[in-house]
């Protein structure tokens, strides 16, 4: 939903000038949007990969290191967080088995 918000992001302006509405989007806000569809990019398709019939444990990890490389490679501040924060989720699901 937000992927088709940025895109509409011309007529959005337009349409913000044709009512004559205060608010406008800045560019650092519509940039800030792009890095948050960025972001969640790598779990969309993750999301849809681990819904297959043929997903096993193996693919998930798969994907969990897929994400972590694509959000490591973004640099951004939001990356950075949701990658922090989804390893600090993975280890507190992991059990070690002794």
């Amino acid at each position: 939903m937000i992927e088709r918000f940025h895109k509409l992001k011309v007529c959005i302006n337009k349409a913000l000038i044709d009512i004559e509405y205060d608010t406008k989007f800045s560019d650092l806000e519509w940039s800030k949007i792009k890095d948050l569809i960025d972001s969640l990019q790598p779990f969309k398709l993750v999301a849809e990969a681990l819904c297959r019939r043929d997903s096993t444990l193996l693919s998930a990890e798969t994907a969990l290191k897929f994400i972590l490389e694509k959000l490591l490679t973004q640099d951004t501040v939001l990356s950075a967080e949701l990658s922090e924060a989804l390893c600090v989720r993975m280890k507190e699901r992991r059990t070690i088995v002794t």
